[in-house]
């Protein structure tokens, strides 16, 4: 019996080793495959001509990314060999010490332990390195635009890897413009896998975008650096900005568009005749404001697009512009601000908004994105029988009648306005009156009241996220609220025009 025991035990040992055995030499068979799989990824970067576009570490690997988009994951690697700035070879982020000629570098573990390149020993430990596989990759150099992978039998692969190129077209002796007018900058670059890109101006960063807008306010001779990066390396354009100085008129110079809603004033201020079409009517408007003359937008959306002959620009901490209204004491007449710039350089407002995010602009009575329709009284089958008034529906699904039939004869049978809409501000106890909001909006404080000046930086997108503009070109504004104050009328902002108060 104690011998059977013991044959039993026994086989049962050896099967448990057989099994160990058998484990670890499919580890061994995987881990193999892996490595070898990296060497045979790297010939074939290699066959096909492929380049590296730039490089990562993740998770204790390098993440190489090559020209058709490929990724190689290089695990186990722990040195990872270049020549810094100051011309030392250096070997995972620190400074050997050692100058290094340039070469595509010889890479070995010497005896020692250390590493060894071109023959010199380092004094840099390869510790973890040693005893490698043959086909296990124990380093990467980076060096005169080559990556090497070094494997632990001495074997190399050299792949080359590509920082961006920058093509500039440079006109002879720079670039020459107006103040305040846009600079438009459209450098090519090539190998952008990655890329992050610094505009420099006399050493300061203004933009870190690939194309460049840039408008200057003072006349001068500046020197602009372009900088292209990726995991590779860095390439630098300079070039020259001579800006001329040129006067400008404080005043908006051209009104783009204008649409009335009804309201009292729908055919006055200016006043419209019969026969005039919407070409007149914008005519007549562009005089009354490019003329400081009064303009009456009408009820809820009615609004006005106007424009600078030059570029307002941004400065830091202080007010850039004010539309002008007629707003008095008790009786503010609320208009939204929304601003854009030449984008696109063609020189028309078709680029985007932005809105001017005054007092109101987070409250929770604040209505985004919201659109109202009229109907024009002669000409709308679906009035109701015996309704006064214009009838109106909006996209929350609500509809009724504004107290005005008065319509803007020169529109059709519908006006569709929108953007912002705000809580009315209007007290009709007694004596009616409005109480202006706290600040960011025209026809709101008197014009001679420091709160009637607009900064460009409390500009928001339609997502209501702050956007950093380095100037404006055209202003649009519309009423922001739809109330009815009996005899007084609808609230309708007026305004003359916009200044810039920076001349």
């Amino acid at each position: 019996m104690k011998k059977m025991l013991c044959v039993f035990l026994s086989l049962f040992l050896l099967n448990s080793c057989y099994k160990d055995d058998i484990n670890g030499l499919r580890d061994d068979i995987s881990k193999l495959k892996e490595r070898m799989a990296q060497y045979e990824n790297l010939l074939d970067a290699l066959n096909k001509r492929l380049y590296v576009v730039s490089y990562e570490t993740k998770d204790g690997s390098y993440v190489i990314t090559l020209s058709d988009g490929s990724k190689l994951s290089v695990r186990n690697t722990s040195a990872f060999i270049t020549i810094g700035e100051n011309g030392n070879w250096w070997i995972d982020g620190a400074d050997s010490g050692h100058p290094a000629k340039g070469d595509t570098p010889q890479i070995a573990i010497g005896g020692n332990g250390h590493w060894w390149i071109n023959g010199e020993d380092t004094g840099v430990s390869a510790k973890g390195q040693s005893g490698k596989d043959a086909s296990e990759i124990v380093s990467i150099s980076l060096v005169n635009g080559m990556m090497t992978f070094t494997f632990a039998d001495g074997r190399t692969i050299s792949i080359e890897a590509a920082a961006p190129e920058i093509t500039l077209d440079e006109p002879a002796g720079g670039f020459v413009l107006d103040n305040m007018k846009w600079l438009r900058i459209h450098p090519q670059v090539k190998n952008t896998s990655g890329a992050t890109y610094q505009w420099l101006l006399d050493g300061e960063e203004i933009a870190g975008t690939q194309e460049l807008l840039h408008a200057f306010a003072v006349a001068g001779t500046y020197t602009l650096t372009f900088k292209a990066k990726n995991g590779v390396g860095e390439n630098v354009k300079t070039t020259t900005v001579t800006v001329n100085d040129r006067t400008y008129n404080n005043w908006v110079n051209r009104v783009y568009d204008f649409v009335r809603a009804p309201g009292q004033f729908a055919n006055s201020y200016p006043a419209i005749s019969d026969g005039d079409d919407a070409a007149a009517v914008l005519l007549k408007i562009n005089t009354t404001i490019t003329g400081k003359g009064l303009v009456s937008l009408g009820g809820y959306g009615g609004y006005i697009v106007m424009g600078f002959d030059h570029t307002v620009i941004n400065k830091p901490g202080v007010n850039d512009f004010t539309v002008m209204g007629n707003a008095f004491a008790n009786w503010a007449e609320p208009g939204v601000i929304e601003i854009s710039y030449d984008a696109n350089g063609n020189g028309l407002p078709d680029d985007p908004w932005y809105e001017i995010a005054g007092s109101e602009y987070y409250k929770e009575t604040a209505l985004h994105h919201y659109q109202m329709t009229y109907y024009n009284p002669m000409m709308d089958t679906e009035r109701a029988e015996g309704a006064t008034g214009t009838r109106w529906t909006d996209n929350k699904g609500n509809a009724g009648y504004v107290p005005t039939a008065n319509w803007p004869k020169w529109l059709g049978a519908t006006i569709t306005v929108g953007g912002s809409r705000y809580k009315e501000n209007m007290n009709t106890s007694g004596i009616v009156t409005t109480v202006p909001f706290e600040f960011g909006y025209a026809d709101n404080w008197p014009n001679t009241d420091s709160r009637a000046g607009i900064n460009i930086d409390w500009a928001v997108d339609a997502s209501g996220i702050p956007v950093k503009l380095r100037g404006i070109d055209f202003i649009k504004v519309y009423t922001a609220v739809s109330a009815y104050g009996g005899a007084v009328g609808e609230i309708s902002t007026e305004i003359t025009g916009a200044q810039d108060l920076h001349l």
